[in-house]
């Protein structure tokens, strides 16, 4: 099949190990591939981040992707679980822009002529929202550490892991159920970010990580700035919260507001009860951040796309380099309207790739004023002081 000849694809696949297998043997399938998809991300900063997908198009005409043939030089190793790992090359420099594990192989028989496999896999972020506790103790801690120490209690590789400390604390509490929901739970505390990143490491940014990252590139119409095929601006009241209630482990409820924003849109409220957020006054700090990054309303650019094959040298790097939360610039130039000029911080990665195309698109929200602000951390700012309540 041919490929873009700036970059040079491999898909391999960890036959006979297990999803959470440091070093497993792979295998490059690449040769039959005709197709593949990549999804990483979240649709809107209202969600958590989303396990990352991937489907591959298989040719099956020896059968070598279908499980059930023991004659497969892969059985018994298609396993659900069977590790795989997308690297893309370009100018000597390997990205790894996928890793997980099989979730689903699909035979399809489009004539008497021509089989096909479809194998769908998931990244290991999967795993976290189906792993289950049995009354684990969790001591009073900052959120970075309760991640962490789940991520243990999950046997989640130490090696594969990028977490920020944690601003705030989680209150201490035996747990019994789900990991994933004690996991957001300490996320939605900190107001941070979880996701898996395309190496595969669990990613954990708290809620100031944005404040001290700079633009990594730039996309738009002007000279020395790189081009988008397509690029999606709105303007909605999808993300407006100008009051917020918070509750946390102990004391009343916590309520902030924004009596500006309530007369110029209207009541826009959010409600949030957790009992990782230790106390009161923590309860409070998030109700702040939650109104200040999310009281007004302007047109934000929510995503674009990019055919790197147009310009291979600079759009290369840029597409596979670029990682969840990384922050771009993007501007735009409509014809009798305002130009938008708009720093955007990255959500959404979708890689489309044919034997003809490879189409790369990003989900995005701009960077507010707010986030660039130096926070609150409670027990060692003075408010006020050179400080701003988060």
């Amino acid at each position: 099949m041919p490929w873009p000849t700036n970059v040079t694809l491999a898909v391999d696949i960890g036959f006979g190990s297990g999803p959470f297998a440091v070093t497993p043997t792979f295998t490059n399938i690449v040769a039959d591939m005709r197709e593949m998809s990549i999804s990483r991300g979240r649709l809107t900063i209202r969600s958590d981040f989303d396990a990352g997908t991937i489907t591959l198009t298989l040719d099956n005409m020896n059968g070598n992707y279908d499980p059930n043939n023991t004659t497969s030089p892969h059985s018994p190793d298609i396993k659900i679980g069977t590790p795989i790992r997308v690297t893309a090359t370009h100018n000597a420099i390997p990205y790894v822009i996928f890793r997980g594990h099989l979730s689903r192989v699909t035979l399809l028989y489009p004539d008497t002529t021509y089989a096909v496999a479809v194998w769908e896999g998931t990244d290991n972020l999967a795993l976290i929202n189906l792993a289950q506790l049995t009354a684990q103790v969790y001591s009073q801690e900052s959120t970075g550490t309760r991640i962490g120490n789940i991520l243990d209690d999950v046997a989640w590789p130490a090696a594969d892991r990028a977490l920020d400390s944690g601003v705030s604390e989680v209150a201490a509490v035996t747990h019994t159920g789900s990991a994933w929901s004690l996991l957001t739970a300490a996320v939605a505390a900190e107001q941070g970010h979880f996701f898996v990143a395309g190496d595969g490491d669990a990613t954990f940014k708290n809620r100031t990580a944005l404040s001290g990252l700079s633009s990594q590139a730039t996309y738009g119409p002007g000279g020395g700035e790189l081009r988008y095929q397509t690029i999606d601006p709105l303007f909605d009241d999808d993300l407006l919260t100008n009051e917020a209630e918070v509750t946390g482990a102990t004391g009343a409820a916590q309520t902030a507001s924004d009596a500006t924003s309530k007369t110029d849109h209207g009541p826009h409220g959010e409600a949030l009860t957790s009992s990782s957020i230790l106390a009161a006054d923590e309860a409070l700090n998030v109700a702040e951040w939650i109104v200040g990054r999310n009281k007004d309303v302007a047109t934000r650019i929510t995503g674009f796309s990019v055919d790197p094959e147009r310009d291979p040298a600079n759009q290369w790097p840029e597409i596979l380099g670029r990682e969840l939360l990384e922050l771009v610039t993007v501007k735009l130039d409509p014809p009798g309207a305002d130009s938008l000029n708009q720093l955007v911080a990255v959500e959404h990665i979708n890689h489309e790739v044919t034997a003809s195309d490879w189409i790369t698109s990003f989900g995005c929200h701009p960077l507010s004023t707010f986030d660039s602000q130096t926070y609150w951390i409670l027990g060692t700012s003075q408010l006020d002081t050179g400080t701003r309540l988060a």
